[in-house]
């Protein structure tokens, strides 16, 4: 791109090369999070990858590919990355959830329902970690925690459909125990 031939032009250069680096990586993240938006992940993560060679370390680019990688089902890649970033970045809600998430796709609910509990511990109002707290504790067996924590996730979240779908919820939950 024009860019970066104009920032490989003048990247020792003082101010012009830290513009054009910053005029650069403002399009690039751009199209990654535009890409991401339309489901090309694949295509995101390589966008991600060239930011990471013009900013090393960049946390927002290693967010997108761990994102990037999650959605493509690469729960172990995207864990890993998930877990440099939290020790990075210290408490980050939605870093945890997403780990949380990656736990939970590969079947270690135990360690997904630690993270989910620890967002709602500080985030009581925040629907996905109530929400995927419940799905944990539905996963361990414990059905009156799973629905404990998805009233909780549905209490929150204020929409006209809440009660319809809790109620459904706790159907298939009864159901399941008969």
């Amino acid at each position: 791109s024009l860019y970066y031939r104009l920032y490989d032009t003048f990247r020792g250069s003082g101010v012009v090369g830290r513009v054009l680096k910053f005029l650069l990586l403002r399009k690039c993240f751009h199209r990654a999070t535009r890409l991401m938006t339309y489901g090309s992940f694949s295509e995101a993560l390589n966008v991600f990858n060239f930011i990471l060679k013009i900013h090393p370390g960049n946390s927002d680019a290693l967010s997108g590919i761990a994102i990037s990688y999650y959605e493509q089902g690469k729960y172990e890649e995207a864990k890993k990355i998930f877990l440099q970033l939290i020790e990075q970045e210290h408490f980050e809600p939605i870093l945890l959830v997403y780990l949380g998430l990656c736990y939970y796709r590969l079947k270690n609910y135990n360690s997904a329902l630690a993270l989910f509990e620890r967002v709602s511990n500080h985030r009581p109002e925040d629907y996905n970690a109530n929400y995927y707290t419940g799905l944990c504790y539905l996963a361990l067996g414990d059905k009156l925690n799973a629905v404990r924590s998805f009233e909780k996730a549905f209490k929150r979240y204020f929409v006209d459909t809440s009660e319809q779908c809790l109620d459904k919820l706790l159907r298939r939950i009864q159901l399941s125990s008969d």
